[in-house]
């Protein structure tokens, strides 16, 4: 390669573009291979280590000195010679050097170069990906116990009625629904849950009645309507009630009606439910039937999505029933997202949040007020922040319903000793739109701010300039907060543990991600070099050879990748080390329990394997550390575990291969010119808390 300033090569920290013009690097020449039980004697001091399964590589550089004319000779002036002769004088402090290791780092993408300021980036949240750990919460609850009007029994006539049955004629959605037969004994027909279906809904609550209702048969009057009736016994005597339904008149379609209305602070006993249809004066004769589906009733201030216990799992939520299915309440479950390692929790009143993959999403089922807090980061995670320090912030959000056109973004908070709760990093105007629902999303970017108090540490908020109405669904992603140098900085582009060359700095869900350049670092040794004469009309090109003990180039930075609940024998991509070309030999490996014995740790592109020959209980983590031959398992190891931690489990570990390695991983080529290192687990007795940890630097040739 031919290398440019904006790209280059240090030697011991001197950037050599510095000294030198028109650098050239050759590729790796790879040594020959080792056997697996040879360990070779030491040279200029290099001692061979037994995982080497190569003899050092070698390559070389050449360059023109700084200085020279425009065709590479020493210029003939006196002060182009000085010039030429302090920058050959440099080179030769750097490269002619025998029996030392040089520390040389270079680019190996020259699209990274917009990173090589700081060798990277650093996302400073420590939780972006939702490493949640709290329980399931309920997010929802449907207090019918006969949902889909299966069962007769737990319904009662009221007036009107000559009889109710579960038919699939009365079905909306169900199997079957109720079937309501009028009897000409009065102009309001309905019917009500018996005493075997009982509503305990909480007093004080504002809750929401919905059903699918129609007209099936007879003479109903023009501009009947269906209606809701809900009662209960009050602590003082009486009873309180609320009425209503729809102004849509009956017909052979199906209608919803709903309810909305606030249990008072002087209810006592269960609720009394009536659902039928004002007929305008006139009794409902026998020809009259009605059906009714899809019943519910719970603590919302708007309609929301009706489901039952048997409701497939969607969007992060779980259905089940409190009991016997079509015979109790049914609960919508999510991972709650006020766990430790989530980056919003809910903030406002009546919102609930929980966990959607690597994603937040909050219902609000009351209406929040405009210019709140809609949720906050959880406990853990707040960086620093100094006077003077300045932040970017970017995050996108995604409006799964309710009505477009809110305004919302992120913000950053200082909670500082004093004073208290201090807003310094404030949105200054930087407040984006929501997209419209139905899966419509925008990326919400927060510009440069400076810190203006002292002692803090910053906290990521979700904030809105708008009224949010009850009912609005919203789902946050890919949250960064980064450091930045100037007024008005615009936050780059989003990433996070799952980004190519991304991982985590240490414990997954509890340290910073960083997303590495393609810098890349190597001990070299000189094995010779030639440098030119510095008399005018001498051609001013130096070269060197070196050799690289360690054989391979390596990232400056080894990064942490993390697994989802792992399934016996499925390949995964390791993000944080793709881009490399060549073999890992040096990766730390941790798999968490529960996993039977026999359980393999496996490289997919070779098939190569670590194995534990004994079980693996739930919460303890088998280590293993591919570079020192360390085999241990403990309650709490980590990647960044010491190698004496744990028990030793070297007795009852095997591995294959003829490589002299505990575990090598291999990049390989999927096809699309991505070089991606697969690793897989083979093994059974897998729970949902058996997953992979990987520590290690990309490799490259």
């Amino acid at each position: 390669m031919t290398n440019l300033s904006a790209y280059p090569v240090t030697v011991d920290g001197r950037r050599l573009d510095d000294l030198a013009v028109g650098l050239e690097v050759s590729a790796l020449t790879l040594g020959g291979l080792r056997s697996g039980d040879q360990v070779l004697a030491g040279l200029d001091g290099e001692v061979a280590s037994l995982n080497d399964a190569r003899e050092p590589s070698t390559f070389a550089m050449g360059m023109l000195v700084k200085g020279t004319d425009q065709d590479g000779f020493v210029p003939a002036g006196k002060d182009g010679q000085a010039t030429y002769r302090q920058n050959l004088e440099g080179l030769k402090h750097l490269l002619c050097k025998t029996g030392t290791l040089l520390d040389v780092r270079r680019v190996m993408d020259k699209a990274d170069s917009a990173l090589l300021l700081t060798g990277g980036r650093t996302n400073l949240l420590t939780n972006p990906l939702n490493g949640v750990t709290g329980a399931l919460t309920e997010v929802r609850r449907n207090y019918i116990t006969d949902p889909h009007g299966l069962d007769p029994a737990k319904w009662v006539s009221y007036t009107g009625i000559g009889s109710i049955t579960s038919t699939a004629a009365g079905a909306y959605s169900g199997a079957t629904g109720l079937v309501m037969a009028g009897n000409n004994t009065s102009a309001t027909p309905r019917l009500g849950n018996s005493g075997t279906q009982t509503l305990n809904v909480p007093v004080g609550t504002t809750i929401t009645l919905q059903t699918k209702f129609r007209l099936a048969a007879g003479g109903w009057q023009a501009g009947a309507v269906p209606f809701f009736l809900l009662r209960g016994p009050l602590a003082a005597g009486g009873e309180w009630n609320a009425s209503g339904g729809t102004t849509t008149a009956l017909s052979g379609g199906w209608l919803q009606i709903s309810l909305t209305a606030t249990i008072p602070a002087g209810a006592t006993g269960a609720l009394i439910l009536n659902m039928g249809v004002n007929n305008l004066g006139v009794n409902a004769d026998a020809t009259c039937v009605f059906h009714l589906d899809e019943i519910g009733l719970e603590v919302a201030e708007v309609i929301l999505p009706w489901f039952t216990g048997g409701s497939a799992a969607a969007d992060g939520l779980t259905y089940s029933w409190v009991g016997a299915a079509n015979a109790s309440e049914s609960i919508a479950s999510g991972l709650s997202a006020n766990g430790a390692g989530s980056f919003i929790q809910p903030n406002a009143a009546g919102t609930v949040g929980w966990v959607n993959g690597t994603a937040i999403r909050m219902l609000h089922k009351s209406a929040v007020a405009v210019a709140g807090i809609l949720g906050y980061q959880s406990v853990g995670g707040h960086p620093a922040v100094a006077v003077g320090d300045r932040r970017v912030a970017r995050m996108t959000i995604r409006q799964v319903a309710g009505a477009a056109g809110l305004n919302v973004g992120p913000r950053l908070w200082s909670y500082s000793a004093v004073p208290a709760a201090t807003d310094v990093l404030a949105m200054a105007g930087a407040v984006d739109t929501v997209a419209v629902p139905a899966d419509g999303s925008v990326d919400v970017a927060l510009l440069s701010q400076a810190a203006s108090t002292v002692n803090g540490t910053s906290r990521f908020l979700v904030y809105s300039r708008s009224a949010i109405p009850a009912g609005t669904v919203l789902e946050y992603s890919k949250p960064l907060v980064e450091a930045a140098t100037s007024a008005g900085e615009v936050p780059r582009a989003q990433f996070d543990a799952t980004t190519p060359k991304a991982g985590w700095t240490g414990t997954p869900h509890a340290s910073t991600t960083f997303l590495a350049s393609s810098d890349v670092q190597a001990n070299a040794k000189v094995v010779d070099s030639m440098t030119p004469e510095d008399a005018p009309g001498d051609y001013g090109r130096l070269a060197v050879a070196l050799k690289l003990p360690g054989v391979y180039w390596r990232s400056l930075l080894a990064l942490t990748w993390t697994s989802g609940p792992l399934t016996s024998g499925t390949a995964m991509s390791v993000s944080a080390l793709e881009t490399s070309s060549a073999p890992i030999g040096d990766a730390v490996v941790c798999l968490t329990g529960p996993a039977n014995a026999g359980v393999q740790i496996v490289d997919d592109a070779t098939g190569q394997f670590v194995r534990l020959n004994e079980a693996l209980p739930a919460g303890s983590v088998w280590r293993v550390n591919a570079d020192t031959w360390e085999t241990r398992v403990g309650v709490g190891l980590t990647v960044d575990s010491a190698d004496t931690a744990g028990t030793d489990k070297a007795a009852v570990t095997d591995q294959s291969g003829t490589y002299p390695r505990l575990l090598r991983l291999h990049p390989r080529d999927d096809g699309t010119g991505r070089r991606l290192v697969k690793i897989k687990v083979v093994g059974a007795g897998f729970t949902a808390a058996t997953t992979l940890n990987v520590k290690a630097r990309r490799a490259h040739l």
